[in-house]
């Protein structure tokens, strides 16, 4: 339960498991009217969950509440995030692109007359790059025409907040420029940003969430050639490529795109130093000194 959202939720194998799920939903109702509370089953909705390439919607259980039948669907929004029956998050994506597009429209014709720089900068950051900010390690988009869709919004806040809407920041090295000179990191540095924060703090068990059985801290001895150390952390399991492709053209599966999966990876890229800082507040200070000297570093690798 969560505010006025409730869910109740049942790994479904056979047929059985379908009639224990509709008894969960007698019990709630049993609760609520207990406590003079009415669920409206207009208002409910089941969303079946699977990584299946097709799902069969004429086998599904015919849920009910308050001798109502509760309606499939497809999409679900959940804390403000849009949730499908594939957990692909493309649909998310265009609702957050289209939201943020609508906001940056809003701010261009509504404040025209702010030609201060800084102001612009906090307008946007507020009213425009928060909507990227909500639950990214959840929703954040693996594919590079999804990201390069979202960085598009922002590239056209910062040629809004410099006041020079005839540029072009199609090109990385002027685009990582633009974003050095406002202190605003690319889209796609400020998802791994927020994916590592989150891993530090279940590192350090300053969250309540716990890794998942497959990843474990490295104890090994440290080898020069794998890079791991006492703070890394490693996979039990690891992406499957298909036998038909090359290592050159892997194809992504579901574990690769995971939170756990990728954060791991990202975690152990960062230097020893850098996380061994246990305190939130100096490592966020830190990391963010460290993104950008990896992103300078960049732009000066294209200089040569």
């Amino acid at each position: 339960m969560y505010a006025d959202d409730t869910k109740i939720w049942r790994r479904i194998t056979s047929q059985d498991d379908h009639w224990l799920l509709q008894r969960d939903i007698n019990s709630l109702q049993n609760w609520a009217h207990h406590n003079k509370m009415v669920f409206h089953p207009s208002k409910s909705h089941v969303l079946s969950i699977t990584r299946a390439y097709s799902m069969n919607r004429s086998v599904n259980f015919v849920y009910s509440m308050n001798e109502t039948a509760i309606e499939y669907t497809d999409i679900e929004k959940d804390l403000g995030v849009h949730i499908n029956s594939k957990l692909d998050w493309s649909h998310h994506c265009d609702m957050i692109y289209s939201k943020a597009s609508q906001r940056l429209g809003l701010l261009k014709r509504t404040c025209y007359f702010t030609k201060n720089t800084k102001k612009r900068r906090a307008f946007y950051l507020s009213q425009v790059r928060s909507h990227f900010e909500h639950c990214t390690i959840v929703w954040r988009p693996h594919s590079e025409t999804s990201v390069e869709k979202l960085e598009s919004i922002q590239k056209r806040g910062i040629k809004w907040i410099l006041n020079d809407i005839y540029s072009s920041l199609r090109d990385k090295k002027r685009y990582f420029i633009a974003c050095k000179e406002l202190n605003i990191l690319p889209l796609s540095v400020r998802f791994d940003y927020k994916d590592i924060l989150y891993f530090h703090n279940i590192f350090y068990d300053m969250s309540v969430v716990t890794f998942p059985p497959y990843l474990r801290r490295f104890m090994g001895s440290r080898l020069r050639r794998s890079h791991l150390d006492d703070l890394s952390m490693i996979s039990d399991i690891s992406p499957q490529v298909p036998q038909n492709l090359t290592s050159s053209q892997t194809r992504c599966s579901g574990i690769s795109k995971s939170y756990f999966y990728r954060a791991h990876i990202l975690w152990n890229k960062l230097p020893y130093e850098l996380r061994e800082i246990s305190r939130p507040s100096v490592f966020k200070t830190h990391l963010i000194k460290y993104l950008w000297t990896v992103l300078n570093d960049h732009i000066t690798s294209s200089d040569s």
